[in-house]
């Protein structure tokens, strides 16, 4: 009787253990997870800037080349800027829609980190019977029978 009391304590304390590593674990993940969304803020900001510089680049080469030709304010100079600004504006959304899609598939890459470890902690859980030589087909009046209780 003695005995099976260590073992079921042993066992609790591997299971305690067990589910203290999983929480730090997921810690950890979530840092990273914290760190890498700032990263692809980061990334995004530099792309959205770089848009924006390449788009006014694009404006000033066309206007300076319409001003070149004698046609400064002609509509094909003007019509050469809009396309400039549609296209800056366009970076700039698919940086944004990219942003979004990074920051979807962090969230559901965490919800799945998480998922795994319930699992694992409900694995841990289930598997206590069987480190007391306890299985599947066991019913709960033969467990009950080997600890002495009247179940």
């Amino acid at each position: 009787m003695a005995l099976s009391g260590v073992a079921l304590g042993i066992a609790a304390l591997g299971t305690a253990a067990n589910l203290s590593q999983q929480r730090k674990a997921q810690k950890a993940q979530d840092k990273a997870d914290s760190v890498g969304r700032a990263q692809a803020e980061i990334e995004n900001q530099r792309s959205i800037r770089q848009a924006v510089a390449a788009g006014r680049l694009q404006q000033a080469q066309v206007a300076a080349a319409g001003q070149a030709q004698g046609a400064g304010d002609s509509s094909g100079v003007q019509g050469g800027i809009g396309s400039a600004q549609t296209q800056a504006a366009s970076n700039i959304g698919f940086a944004r829609q990219t942003q979004a899609a990074n920051a979807g598939i962090n969230r559901l890459n965490n919800q799945a980190g998480q998922s795994l470890a319930r699992g694992a902690t409900f694995q841990a859980i289930g598997n206590l019977p069987g480190q007391f030589g306890f299985g599947v087909k066991d019913s709960a009046k033969e467990i009950a029978k080997n600890f002495g209780s009247t179940a």
